[in-house]
């Protein structure tokens, strides 16, 4: 069953985008019909307008690549079609071929409702309900360092480490590895001991 998009699913500013200026709604056609709009190729000027946009999209640094010059509440493809706001996923596809199919599988982005369709229809929410179309890309994370999953003897007293020493295969051999770098110079205290938990040792009489 195919996935439908919903406009303002997430955190964007719905379709037509609305922002709230001086207590009041505004709509892009509240002023932009007031005046004509700045043709692309001036777009080096100041902008007095919409200061507050930091425009970081590669190649992609002019407002009307994607705004329609003429209808500022719709957006421009590259054949000069206009598509409302809400399938903005047709304007990011003309360059995110790759992670627009990824999108359409299921595999890219976010989808909510319930996996029954009988119960609820999913919904998957659109580029611009998760990345700011003026600045897409996400920042970046520092990573936490990794889990220490080998119990190793810096970090465990000594029944951690016998308990390792018995179960984790990874820590003998780590182990086994040192006295080999070492030119195997060590006496019986240095080997390590494969037979099973509980079993007779060979040195150990029999009773």
């Amino acid at each position: 069953m195919p996935l439908t998009s919903r406009p303002g699913a997430g955190p964007d500013s719905g379709d037509p985008p609305v922002i709230r200026i001086g207590g009041y709604d505004q709509r892009c056609d509240d002023c932009h019909k007031l005046f004509a709009s700045v043709p692309e190729r001036t777009r080096g000027r100041p902008r007095t307008q919409h200061t507050e946009i930091d425009l970081r999209h590669g190649l992609n640094d002019g407002c009307l690549n994607c705004h329609d010059i003429a209808e500022r509440e719709r957006l421009r493809l590259h054949s000069g079609e206009t598509v409302p706001f809400s399938e903005v996923a047709q304007l990011c596809a003309q360059c995110h071929g790759p992670v627009y199919r990824d999108w359409e599988l299921g595999v890219h982005g976010k989808t909510v409702g319930a996996w029954n369709p009988e119960l609820d229809q999913p919904v998957r929410y659109t580029c611009t309900n998760c990345h700011d179309p003026h600045a897409p890309a996400y920042p970046g994370i520092e990573p936490l360092p990794a889990p220490n999953t080998l119990r190793l003897e810096h970090d465990h007293d000594d029944a951690h480490l016998e308990i390792g020493l018995e179960r984790n295969v990874l820590l003998r051999w780590s182990r086994m590895q040192a006295g080999a770098n070492q030119g195997c110079a060590g006496g019986a205290d240095d080997r390590i001991e494969t037979h099973e938990p509980g079993a007779q040792s060979p040195e150990e009489p029999s009773p």
